[in-house]
This record gives structure tokens, C-alpha cells and sequence, in this order.
């Protein structure tokens, strides 16, 4: 993590796993966080199922928690897992939506 703050780089963005359903894509992460773990990261699976059916607000404030405390923890994964559950279709409008999922 040092060493990435001495070259004075911008924190490194995301990846979007996509694929239909029972392609794998829970499984990936599951992978993934496991080496992370094992190289020592701060590894934080967030089950978006979870944040189904709750508030705008509430599921943003989990979030939120959720990357703050990845990002105070560097190097570190944040996975979210079924995102796809609380976000609307392309077709939605997420202003008009009073609750996730």
C-alpha cells in the first residue's frame, strides 16, 4: 500500500462481474476473496439480499459503512454479492423508487 502512495497513483476503481443467473458469479467472488484474504487484504462481502426491501436510505448508509470501511483498511475487496437484487432495471427510474429490490 505504501509503495502505491509513494507513485502518487489514483486509487484503483472496481470490476462488475456480470452473467445470467447460476453462471458463477457468486462463486467468483467467494474466489476471489479468498485470495485476497490469503494475500493478507481486508476482505468485506456485502449480500446485497440482504438490502432487499429496505429503504433507499438505509441501503445506501450500509453501503457506505461497508466501503468506508474497506477503504480505511487498504489494500482491501469489497465484494457486493447479488447486486443486481437492489438496483433497478436500465428501463427503471431509480428517482422514483422509494425502496431497493
Amino acid at each position: 500500500w505504501q509503495a502505491w502512495q509513494s507513485v502518487d497513483l489514483p486509487l484503483p476503481g472496481g470490476v462488475l462481474i456480470i452473467g445470467s443467473s447460476d453462471s458463477g458469479r457468486s462463486w467468483l467472488i467467494q474466489l476471489l476473496g479468498q485470495a485476497a484474504a490469503a494475500a493478507a487484504a481486508h476482505v468485506l462481502k456485502v449480500s446485497c439480499k440482504g438490502l432487499a426491501g429496505q429503504s433507499y436510505d438505509a441501503a445506501v448508509a450500509v453501503l457506505a459503512a461497508a466501503a468506508a470501511e474497506v477503504a480505511g483498511r487498504c489494500p482491501g475487496l469489497l465484494l457486493l454479492d447479488d447486486l443486481d437484487l437492489i438496483t433497478p432495471a436500465a428501463s427503471g427510474d431509480p428517482g422514483q423508487q422509494e425502496q431497493v429490490g
